[in-house]
C-alpha cells in the first residue's frame, strides 16, 4: 500500500485514496491496515483476475472476523451514521446510479421492495440461519446488532420470521 501512496503523491493530479485488495495469502497486511488511510477492502469472492480470488474459507473468515469492516446497520447501532444515510447510500444512490427502474424509493407506482429491520433484536450468524445456497458465510458466529424483520419484494412478503416464501423474483428493467 506504501508503494501505492507515493505512486499517487508523484503523479496524481487529484484527491486520491486506493482500496486494499485481499488475496488467500495477504492477511497479514490486511490486518496492519490503517482504516485512516485507505476506504475499505475489496474482496473478489466469486470470480477476478489474477490472484485477486479469495476463495479460501479460512482466509474469508479471518478477513471478515479480524479486519476492521463495519456493515451500515452496525455503524448506525453505534451513533456513527443515522439511518437516513443509509437509505440514501444503499437504496436511492444505487438505483439512481444505475437508472433501476421504479425501485430504490418509497415513491407512489414504485415497486415495493422493502426491508424491515429490528434494530432492538441481536441476531447471531449460524450455519442453521443462513438462508442463501452456498450455505456458509464468513460471519458465522457473529452477532449483528439488528434482525431482519420482514423483506417485500413488489409489496409481497418474501421473508418473514426466519422463513422465505417463494413469491418469485423478476428480473430488474434500466431506464436507459
Amino acid at each position: 500500500m506504501h508503494q501505492k501512496i507515493e505512486l499517487g503523491t508523484e503523479k496524481s493530479f487529484a484527491n486520491y485514496s486506493f482500496y486494499l485488495g485481499a488475496t488467500n495469502d495477504n492477511i497479514a497486511e490486511l490486518r496492519k491496515a490503517d482504516p485512516k488511510q485507505i476506504p475499505g477492502v475489496k474482496v473478489f469472492m466469486g470470480s477476478s483476475t489474477g490472484n485477486m480470488l479469495v476463495d479460501d474459507k479460512k482466509v474469508l473468515q479471518a478477513i471478515f472476523a479480524e479486519v476492521d469492516m463495519l456493515m451500515m446497520l452496525e455503524l448506525a447501532c453505534r451513533g456513527e451514521i443515522t439511518k437516513e444515510p443509509i437509505v440514501a447510500k444503499m437504496c436511492h444512490a444505487p438505483a439512481s446510479l444505475f437508472d433501476v427502474h421504479k425501485r430504490g424509493y418509497i415513491r407512489k407506482g414504485y415497486f415495493a421492495d422493502l426491508v424491515l429491520v429490528n434494530p432492538n433484536k441481536p441476531y447471531t450468524i449460524s450455519h442453521d440461519n443462513i438462508l442463501y445456497k452456498c450455505k456458509w458465510s464468513p460471519l458465522e458466529g457473529e452477532t449483528m446488532s439488528t434482525t431482519i424483520g420482514k423483506t417485500f419484494l413488489y409489496g409481497k412478503i418474501a421473508f418473514e420470521n426466519g422463513i422465505v416464501n417463494d413469491v418469485g423474483g423478476e428480473m430488474l428493467e434500466f431506464d436507459r
